[in-house]
């Protein structure tokens, strides 16, 4: 796998273009391509709540979970039902799926990992904080993902003769300590607010096996951009089928460049936070001064 560096809005759209090109999806109604935008090149496809601490335990037998190491993660999602029910009055205590869904959406480490239909969306999460590191933008196929994750997934589940339960169904069974699935599932969630409609939403929750995306995916399951000529373009002689994930990389001196091109597009905080405090970060942004910026542009 090769990891492509761009440098504009423009580039990264005509990479996309192409891959959309190259890797069509078979069924013209299903979303192709979901993306994940990251500040950090080096981070992992990894849902919150299994991460560790960057630096192992003194102690080499003390767990160095960041957040399960003194509770499961059942009992953060209970303290968050718990104290979220006061607000929230129209979800079942049994229906897990959802108050999953919401915790995940207000902060809350869960095993789910949020992803985005709009690449503009996913660039302007991965360019937003400007703090010295490279940004990254995965590129999942979606279509090609959830055919390979159901072949996966589909001897456990015939195993425990449940291969009819619905997403929602598989989810609650997962949360209640009744694993179904090994591979991560994606799909689209209820929209339980504004924002998650603005950012064009999509969630992946992690079954039995707790590794990052990218390593339960083999590399020939990787889609290919190679170039030809003096042009970058996808190569369309090789096999299409079973392409699933690809890596974009943004340079941390390109990222407020990019965040000002986002801007011009109508993509920048107050559109993907509807509200005030997205209206504050918003000015607070568009008026920053950056020495650096200024630089490039003389």
């Amino acid at each position: 796998m090769e990891d492509w560096e761009i440098g504009s809005v423009s580039q990264y759209i005509d990479v996309i273009d192409e891959l959309a090109k190259t890797y069509q999806a078979t069924n013209p109604v299903v979303t192709t391509f979901v993306f994940r935008g990251l500040g950090d090149q080096s981070y992992l496809l990894y849902p919150s709540v299994f991460r560790q601490d960057t630096e192992q335990a003194a102690d080499a037998n003390t767990a160095n979970d960041k957040y399960t190491s003194w509770a499961g993660e059942d009992a953060l999602l209970e303290s968050f039902i718990a104290e979220a029910v006061r607000y929230i009055s129209d979800i079942p205590p049994q229906n897990l799926c959802r108050w999953a869904e919401y915790a995940q959406h207000y902060g809350v480490p869960t095993r789910f990992l949020d992803w985005t239909s709009n690449p503009l969306a996913a660039l302007y999460f991965a360019c937003r904080d400007c703090d010295g590191k490279n940004a990254a933008v995965w590129v999942l196929h979606s279509d090609n993902y959830r055919h390979f994750a159901a072949a996966k997934n589909k001897k456990m589940s015939d195993d425990q003769r449940n291969a009819s339960l619905t997403v929602e169904e598989t989810i609650n069974r997962l949360l209640a300590g009744k694993p179904e699935i090994d591979y991560p599932l994606i799909y689209t969630p209820y929209y339980v607010d504004a924002r998650m409609s603005t950012q064009s939403s999509y969630l992946m929750v992690w079954g039995n096996k707790k590794e990052p995306l990218e390593k339960l995916i083999p590399r020939e399951n990787f889609m290919v951009y190679r170039r030809k000529g003096k042009e970058h373009e996808c190569d369309r002689s090789q096999n299409q089928e079973g392409k699933i994930l690809f890596k974009l990389i943004f340079s941390c001196e390109r990222k407020q460049s990019l965040i000002r091109q986002l801007d011009m597009l109508g993509v920048n905080e107050k559109s993907l936070f509807p509200g005030l405090d997205g209206i504050g970060r918003y000015i607070e942004m568009k008026y920053r001064f950056d020495y650096d910026e200024l630089m490039d542009h003389i």
